[in-house]
C-alpha cells in the first residue's frame, strides 16, 4: 500500500515527526538511555491511540461534509465497505447513516434526506466564490440543502454536476421561500405588519 504521507505531500512533517518519536526511541534504548523496550511499547501505543481517535474523527467530520464511503476507503487504502465497517459505528448510533453534509449542519433535523445526498454544494459567502471557496462548500440533498440554504447568511447554491441544475433551482426557490416565512414569523413576534 502507497504512504498517504507520499501522496499527500504537504502532510509529510507530520510523518517525519513519528518517525523522529519512533527513532528516538530506539536510539535511546540501544545507548542503554532512560526509555526501556517496555516504555517505548507504551509510548507508540499511545501515539497509536490518539492518531486512531484523530483518524475517527477526521472521517466523522468527512462523512458529515458528504464524503463518500468510496472516497473514505481510497484515502485509507481499503475497500468501501472496510471503510464503512470500520468507522461507520458512529453513523449508526446517531442515526445520521446516509445523510447529507448539509444535515450535518442542521442541529436537531432528524428528517430523512430527499434525492442524492450530493446534489448541490452550498457555501456562505459574501462575494461570488471562488473555484476554491466552493471546494470547501458542503454537499446537500435537496430538503436540507434548502433548509441550511435558509439559515446562512450570504447563501449561495450550486448543482453539484450538470444532472442537478434542476436540484440547486430547487433548493434556491425553496430556501428562498422559507427564508420568507421566517421573516414573517420574527415580524409577527415582534407585533410587526409584514410588507
Amino acid at each position: 500500500m502507497k504512504n498517504q504521507f507520499e501522496k499527500h505531500s504537504k502532510y509529510q512533517r507530520y510523518w517525519r515527526t513519528v518517525q523522529d518519536l519512533v527513532n528516538q526511541l530506539n536510539e535511546n534504548r540501544r545507548d542503554g538511555g532512560e526509555t526501556s523496550g517496555r516504555d517505548a511499547i507504551g509510548l507508540i501505543q499511545g501515539t497509536i491511540d490518539w492518531l486512531t481517535q484523530e483518524q475517527e474523527a477526521a472521517v466523522r467530520s468527512a462523512r458529515l461534509d458528504g464524503t463518500s464511503w468510496n472516497e473514505i476507503g481510497d484515502e485509507l487504502g481499503v475497500s468501501r465497505q472496510a471503510a464503512s465497517q470500520r468507522f461507520g459505528a458512529f453513523e449508526r448510533l446517531e442515526g445520521t447513516a446516509d445523510r447529507c453534509g448539509a444535515a450535518g449542519h442542521l442541529p436537531g433535523d432528524e428528517t430523512a434526506c430527499v434525492g442524492e445526498l450530493r446534489a448541490v454544494k452550498l457555501l456562505n459567502s459574501q462575494e461570488p466564490p471562488t473555484l476554491d471557496e466552493w471546494r470547501s462548500g458542503v454537499y446537500g440533498c435537496v430538503h436540507h440543502g434548502a433548509r441550511l440554504y435558509a439559515q446562512l447568511v450570504y447563501p449561495k447554491v450550486r448543482a453539484a454536476s450538470p444532472a442537478f441544475e434542476e436540484a440547486a433551482q430547487q433548493v434556491y426557490f425553496d430556501g428562498r421561500t422559507l427564508m420568507k416565512d421566517q421573516r414573517a414569523v420574527n415580524q409577527a413576534a415582534r407585533g410587526e405588519v409584514a410588507a
